[in-house]
């Protein structure tokens, strides 16, 4: 758990990134509105991307206890469209900031932790190969990263809620579906090399 510092120098962040771009944030804007000293905050951060860092990290470890504790599954990612929606300006702005590849990067680390975590939790009493769990993980990992950079790219103008919504639809099932399956190709190559 954060200190009471650290969790102040992040709540601080967070509320500047409504009004102005990442790169736009100092570490003095932040020790002001924290009360506090340069030194306190370099005792926690390096730099102010390292706040950044930190809150996706946040979200990401959030992400996986919700998979682990069965309160987000491939079925429910509507809450989460809805709370990334409400912060579509802050999401907007650390894209566009001057260090935005090295943020889309950390992005895409966690988008590919998350979904890997949910394939393992699928396959909880499904013998799937290790292999095809790491492929379906990367497949799903590299669709919603390719939608959320499609609709970045596009300045947020498409409706990517009511799109994800649909993939959803689309594709709700489809993780265990492929699990099973790479199970049963696995009893069938098993049941080959035994003729």
């Amino acid at each position: 758990m954060a200190s009471f510092t650290k969790r102040a120098i992040i709540e601080s962040f967070i509320r500047q990134l409504q009004t102005k771009p990442a790169d736009k944030i100092t570490v003095k804007d932040i020790v002001e509105d924290c009360g506090i000293s340069r030194n306190t905050f370099y005792y926690h951060f390096k730099d102010i991307y390292e706040v950044l860092e930190e809150i996706l990290h946040m979200q990401e470890e959030r992400v996986i206890w919700g998979l682990e504790n069965g309160e987000i599954d491939e079925g429910n990612w509507r809450e989460g469209m809805d709370r990334m929606m409400e912060n579509q300006e802050m999401l907007y702005r650390i894209y566009r900031s001057t260090r935005g590849t090295e943020i889309r990067r950390y992005f895409s680390e966690s988008a590919a932790v998350i979904f890997q975590h949910m394939v393992e939790v699928k396959a909880r009493g499904i013998p799937a190969t290790e292999k095809d769990k790491e492929l379906i993980g990367r497949f799903y990992h590299h669709a919603f990263e390719g939608c959320m950079m499609d609709w970045l790219e596009s300045g947020m103008k498409t409706p990517i809620a009511k799109e994800l919504e649909h993939l959803r639809r689309l594709f709700d099932g489809d993780i265990e579906q492929a699990l099973r399956r790479s199970a049963q190709i696995q009893e069938e190559t098993a049941g080959k090399s035994d003729e």
